[in-house]
């Protein structure tokens, strides 16, 4: 580590200071005084930088699965979705907004062959192999340390995602976001789609109802129906409301959600699954929950549904639970009432994600399906950052006005440049940035000799700096690294 000075340096101290961190000795007869205070100003942010230490900005680590699973209904297209989101930019805009992105690919399934309906219920054998398969996914991502984000493929799949999820963290909370409740038994089921299904696969509470069905003697409920809470029905079967009243399951209608708000609405589903102990959330969100104005390429459309706004709310609200960085709870009120804390993202209590139903094949118009897209991959980065007031990374500094040398009217770097290249500058930017101090020239004003005696040009010399400073941001730096 470099002594801190205890006056302004001069450029001379400040390139001896720049010696020690670089391994350079440089030429100062090369350099006009407008070069100087560069060299200057970026001795001083690695000095500083190297006393005080600057830990790098908190990310959402995201895991995506993709899952292009359709046997759970009968309509072709939702196999589709993945590759579609992931067309549309997803992993990109989530880079871009600070996650860590670790894409898992597709999962791949087997069609069973002769997969005749049992007790009605249609496909339960390829139903049961995928969602085993999808279980045994879900599970090593969590594990991996990832929340978990799975690419549906229609609602019959949350049987495995949710089952994964509690082999690897344990208990969780559910948030079912749908126009349906998909809480039939294999024996109340109108239509034998699964899709309508699958909550009562996981409900310990249902466990009794449920017939023995073929490749499923691997999935055990795992969700009590006390942790469960959906918001945005509309189009709920008689026994799904029978069941709902026997177990009393919370729930939010779109008639509630008219009458409260969407606020009131999280705000009363946290309190409630937070009542006993807070546990990771699962989110399971189908993208009928919006309305078809705004979602049309789906298989079950159902108007009334939530609005954009309200829809994008959901996962904002939920991204900032909990009481890490990303939110603080206020004195005296209940867990939920959170106020975000709008310097960086933190994933809070959510856990992982479900984005299911979105079926490109079911827009008559590619406006229609560019809606759909669109705004699912619109709810993702609300689970993940995005806010709609804006938001900067912990590390973002205002830049200084730029020096221009005296012999060339090249800007200098500065500071700032230094201190957002450390934490949050993208790949293009960098580039850019390579790109004018090459445009510089600083070879031809500048050049240092390594401890050999080896010229090197100037560019190079700054090029080490920012390394150097890098390093320092990643935690990598150490004194062997100092030099060349």
């Amino acid at each position: 580590a470099v002594k801190p000075l205890e006056s302004p340096p001069s450029p001379l101290t400040s390139y001896r200071v720049y010696e020690r961190l670089a391994g350079f000795r440089i030429h100062h007869q090369s350099v006009g005084m407008k070069g100087a205070r560069s060299l200057q100003q970026l001795s001083l942010t690695v000095k500083r930088s190297l006393h005080h230490h600057h830990p790098p900005p908190q990310q959402h680590s995201v895991g995506i699965i993709g899952a292009p699973f359709s046997k759970g209904q009968s309509k072709d297209g939702v196999d589709c979705a993945p590759n579609k989101l992931r067309a549309a930019g997803l992993l990109d805009r989530l880079q871009q907004q600070g996650c860590a992105v670790k894409d898992y690919g597709n999962l791949t399934f087997e069609n069973v062959a002769l997969d005749e309906p049992v007790n009605g219920s249609k496909s339960v054998r390829t139903v049961g192999s995928a969602n085993q398969r999808l279980s045994e996914a879900v599970k090593a991502v969590k594990r991996d340390g990832h929340t978990a984000v799975i690419l549906g493929g229609d609602h019959s799949l949350a049987i495995g995602s949710i089952h994964g999820h509690t082999a690897a963290v344990g208990p969780v909370s559910v948030v079912w976001v749908d126009a349906h409740a998909d809480i039939n038994t294999p024996l109340t089921s109108n239509t034998g789609n699964v899709h309508g299904q699958p909550m009562s696969y996981l409900l310990y509470e249902l466990q009794s109802k449920l017939p023995p069905l073929p490749n499923f003697s691997w999935m055990k409920p795992c969700v009590s129906s006390r942790d469960l809470v959906y918001i945005g029905l509309r189009d709920v079967d008689p026994a799904e409301h029978y069941i709902m009243k026997l177990l009393a399951v919370k729930a939010f209608s779109m008639t509630q959600v008219d009458r409260l708000g969407m606020a009131k609405v999280m705000e009363e589903t946290c309190d409630y699954l937070w009542d006993r102990a807070k546990k990771p959330i699962h989110l399971s969100y189908d993208i009928d929950a919006i309305d078809p104005s705004i979602t049309p390429a789906t298989g079950t459309p159902v108007v009334g549904g939530l609005t954009y706004r309200e829809g994008v709310y959901i996962t904002e609200y939920l991204c900032q639970t909990g009481t890490s960085n990303a939110a603080t709870v206020t004195p005296h009120s209940s867990p939920c009432r959170i106020l975000p804390n709008r310097t960086g993202p933190s994933s809070g209590l959510l856990s992982a994600v479900d984005l299911v139903e979105v079926n490109p094949l079911r827009g008559r118009t590619e406006d229609d399906v560019h809606s759909t897209v669109s705004t699912a991959v619109d709810l993702l980065l609300g689970c993940f950052g995005r806010r709609r007031e804006g938001n900067h990374l912990p590390d973002y500094s205002l830049p200084e006005p730029t020096d221009v040398g005296e012999d060339s009217g090249a800007p200098c770097l500065h500071v700032a440049h230094l201190q957002q290249e450390g934490g949050r500058r993208s790949a293009e930017s960098l580039r850019a940035i390579t790109e004018t101090r090459a445009s510089w020239k600083t070879e031809q004003r500048t050049h240092v000799e390594q401890p050999g005696g080896d010229p090197v040009p100037g560019s190079q010399l700054l090029e080490r700096v920012r390394l150097i400073f890098l390093q320092h941001r990643q935690g990598t730096l150490t004194r062997s690294n100092l030099y060349w």
